[in-house]
């Protein structure tokens, strides 16, 4: 195997390797208080793996009871 598709297989498992599934990554933007979490497939990578857009709002905190 030459160098350069050495180093192609390597980007590609290690990116694969990190991939989480939508459930898992929903739950992680809810546990970090994000809100009208939308995943959006942009394409498809592999037969079980995407790239996707992601939209989510950060609730904030009400600042009328600490303005003077």
């Amino acid at each position: 195997m030459d160098d350069a598709t050495r180093a192609e297989v390597e980007r590609w498992t290690g990116c694969v390797a990190g991939a989480l599934t939508r459930d898992d990554y929903t739950r992680l933007l809810q546990a970090a208080g994000l809100t009208d979490i939308e995943i959006i497939e942009s394409h498809r990578v592999h037969a079980h793996a995407s790239s996707a857009i992601i939209r989510a709002r950060k609730a904030t905190e009400s600042r009328s009871s600490s303005r003077p």
